[in-house]
């Protein structure tokens, strides 16, 4: 929160593995983090979320096909608690792309 405060505004998080699970938990508290817009989760887990996700908050998971860090199965079951999620898999496994067909999917996410 302090960095959100100090450093801010901000319009969203991108979170990879563990990071992609916290940036989910700050996506159910929009009264602390006003103005987060999306999130895009790389290789994240499904976790167990008490409140709901605020359905104003986008998000893009990329998944990858040879993820054996976190199982596609798990990074789809936390992209299904989201309204409306945008699930992109890729052939790679446990990482953020950056190919060239890649970068062009977060361009048009933004």
């Amino acid at each position: 929160e302090e960095v959100w405060r100090t450093h801010g505004p901000f319009d969203g998080i991108l979170g990879f593995s563990m990071g992609g699970a916290m940036a989910s938990i700050l996506a159910t508290l929009p009264g602390r983090f006003p103005n987060l817009v999306f999130v895009l989760i790389a290789g994240a887990p499904d976790i167990e979320i008490k409140s709901a996700i605020d359905p104003n908050v986008q998000s893009l998971h990329l998944v990858g096909q040879d993820d054996r860090t976190v199982l596609p199965k798990s990074s789809h079951a936390l992209a299904n608690k989201y309204r409306d999620a945008r699930v992109a898999e890729h052939e790679l496994g446990h990482c953020l792309p950056m190919k060239a067909n890649h970068m062009q999917l977060y361009l048009q996410f933004l």
